[in-house]
């Protein structure tokens, strides 16, 4: 959130209460803001002073309510204004594109049209097994070949969000896969190895291990 330069919560208040007598261009004073008292009516036998006691007092709580106000919503931007920048400083970029292989892991109801009888359990130990493996250094597309559910060679070459997509030229959008496929991918760097577990929503087909590749 940006002020304008030489703002202040007393400009604020002036903009909706101008003080009597303010020039115009001239900084109020907090001070002149509180001890302000608008011009009382000259009347028969009233005293002006009351009045102005009581103006007074009225007038302090409004520019109290206001400046509270203003603490809040500045309190409140630059609080979420640091957050973003917080994240942003701490997560790494991804990039636009992005190529990989990966090995899926399923079990028995998790991938339409492909008759696996293992357990849920029992994939779970197999992905572990697989992914020790990968990360020992074994060769990637021979895992591939002896372990994958999906097809070989599975590779995929992905768009990130708002980048270009051409599924004709092999180039799929992120949107277009389970989450997980994505945001395991996306945060890995070229040669490395991840996993991402089963979930209903996120990863229905089971464990997808994924080494990026470009």
């Amino acid at each position: 959130m940006q002020m304008k330069e030489n703002w202040s919560p007393a400009h604020g208040f002036l903009a909706f209460f101008p003080l009597h007598g303010h020039r115009p261009g001239r900084r109020c004073t907090m001070r002149e803001v509180l001890l302000y008292s608008p011009p009382a009516p000259a009347r028969a036998g009233v005293s002006v002073k009351p009045y102005n006691q009581r103006s007074r007092e009225t007038m302090k709580t409004v520019v109290i309510t206001i400046l509270t106000a203003a603490f809040f919503c500045l309190s409140g931007c630059q609080g979420k204004e640091q957050t973003v920048n917080k994240s942003s400083s701490g997560d790494k970029k991804e990039p636009n594109y992005i190529t990989v292989q990966h090995i899926l892991v399923g079990f028995a109801g998790s991938i339409p049209g492909k008759p696996i009888s293992r357990t849920k359990a029992e994939a779970q130990e197999r992905a572990e097994e697989i992914l020790a493996k990968a990360k020992a250094g074994e060769d990637f597309d021979a895992l591939v070949k002896e372990y994958t559910d999906d097809s070989h060679p599975g590779i995929y070459k992905l768009a990130n969000h708002g980048m270009p997509a051409d599924p004709q030229d092999k180039v799929y959008p992120r949107g277009g896969m389970v989450p997980a496929f994505g945001d395991v991918g996306f945060k890995l760097d070229v040669g490395e190895i991840g996993m991402a577990p089963y979930n209903l929503e996120t990863s229905p087909y089971g464990w997808h291990l994924i080494k990026r590749i470009e």
